[in-house]
């Protein structure tokens, strides 16, 4: 077993041996790998000293008694595999057994990745692809199948309700990603925002004051819009209380929100009326300005007679033609409260919405989803935007050590990595104003804290 003296001592010699006259970036890189050799090697190190201890210190393991000794175990951590002997107990009453040592240092029986590493990986995985998480978070030394293994085991994850904030409107903008699946159907995911009034920042650029994002697959639109509704009294209290605008393409499941909320007004997302016009008028700047001016003057007659007309001279074919009249007449009241002085329907963005939290992630390069893969990507993607951490605990309960670590176990195991044969050997001890000396004494005193 090698002390954290010899680990730290061969750490700097590999250090040393490094030249800089090959370039300041390959020296960073080969330096980054002697580092992470080095911190694996030091966790090795503080795991069989803390296994030691446990040995000759019986008291400390009232009731358990060695019943083997050097049972290695592999570990993929961040730096990379830890490998490292301990023995083996049985409890004289209970007749259980443990290895007191990995229960001391949280880590889980058969569980091959340290949970640290774990859930590094599945926050890599709300951003990025299994493989490129893998590569990222441990230079790929685990696969893109142990990447999404990972992931279905996050539990636990809720955002704390903040308390009850004073808002007179809130808006909600909602729109659906289009996802392919392994089996070749194409689902929609739905994601929706829920905000105060659109802002400026200082560089004159909007934001969502106190956004709330919440996704939706596989969901009864009743049930998701049940959530919203609970979501916004938790947050503002009685939707009596409030003006409520929900923003959309005008999908029969956002526009169901204002009845299934019992509150609000539909406000069509600008987005699609501007796509749709651009596409009935063939880019003609003078017709989509004509179009415009129509639907702030609320004249749909004229919009009718003017696509009509566009339909006749060939600039648009006729089904575009309709399907335009078509949209636009079943979203009327959604275009005029854009223009009614009395309301405050702000701005749409729930496509740009859709875009950055979910297209990012799951549908804008070549990928076929599973419906559990698929879900559980979005929820963990939303929990992150909304502020989430996912971290160890997440990834598994807490589980208490089967052996209590008391002050007096740390206080002697601190003692022990000043061990005077330790201190007093080769030049940590003759260069104490050092550099060198300064790390050694920040690695034996801070390391070793439960």
């Amino acid at each position: 077993m090698q002390s954290i003296q010899q680990v730290t001592e061969e750490f700097l010699q590999e250090i040393y041996k490094l030249r800089i006259i090959d370039g300041i970036g390959e020296f960073q890189k080969q330096g980054q790998v002697q580092f992470d050799k080095y911190i694996c090697r030091l966790v090795e190190a503080r795991i069989q000293e803390v296994d030691q201890y446990l040995f000759e210190n019986p008291k400390a393991r009232k009731g358990w008694q060695v019943e083997q000794k050097g049972i290695t175990r592999d570990l993929v951590t961040q730096n990379g595999n830890v490998h490292y002997e301990r023995r083996y107990y049985k409890h004289k009453r209970s007749g259980c057994r443990s290895y007191l040592v990995d229960s001391l240092v949280n880590v889980a029986k058969g569980e091959r990745l340290e949970v640290g590493l774990a859930a590094d990986l599945c926050v890599k995985a709300t951003q990025y692809s299994y493989q490129e998480s893998a590569k990222l978070s441990c230079y790929g030394s685990v696969s893109r199948q142990t990447v999404m293994n990972q992931t279905r085991k996050v539990s636990g994850y809720e955002i704390e309700k903040p308390g009850k904030r004073e808002a007179t409107v809130i808006h909600i903008q909602a729109d659906e990603d289009h996802v392919a699946m392994q089996d070749g159907r194409n689902v929609m995911p739905k994601l929706l925002a829920i905000h105060e009034p659109v802002k400026e920042n200082k560089s004159k650029r909007s934001y969502l004051p106190n956004r709330y994002l919440i996704s939706s697959y596989n969901e009864r639109v009743e049930d998701m819009w049940e959530r919203v509704g609970q979501e916004i009294e938790s947050r503002y209290g009685s939707l009596e209380d409030v003006k409520l605008y929900i923003h959309g393409d005008g999908a029969s499941w956002i526009k169901g929100g204002v009845e299934h909320l019992e509150a609000g007004k539909f406000v069509l997302d600008k987005f699609h009326v501007s796509r749709f016009i651009h596409r009935v008028t063939n880019g003609n700047q003078d017709y989509i300005q004509y179009i415009w001016e129509r639907m702030e003057q609320n004249d749909i007659k004229g919009i009718r007679r003017f696509v009509k007309g566009c339909v006749d001279s060939e600039v648009c074919a006729e089904e575009t033609g309709r399907n335009f009249i078509g949209y636009i007449s079943n979203n009327w009241a959604g275009i005029q409260i854009w223009y009614d002085k009395n309301e405050q329907a702000g701005i749409s963005c729930a496509e740009g919405l859709v875009s950055h939290i979910f297209a990012d992630r799951l549908s804008s390069r070549p990928k076929a989803w599973m419906d559990k893969g698929l879900k559980t990507i979005t929820d963990l993607r939303v929990y992150v935007k909304n502020g989430g951490k996912i971290t160890p605990n997440h990834m598994r309960p807490n589980t208490k050590p089967q052996v209590q670590v008391t002050k007096r176990m740390q206080e002697q195991l601190r003692q022990k990595a000043y061990a005077t044969q330790d201190i007093r050997t080769n030049f940590c001890c003759s260069h104490r104003h050092t550099a060198e000396y300064a790390l050694y004494r920040s690695v034996t005193d801070n390391d070793m804290k439960f």
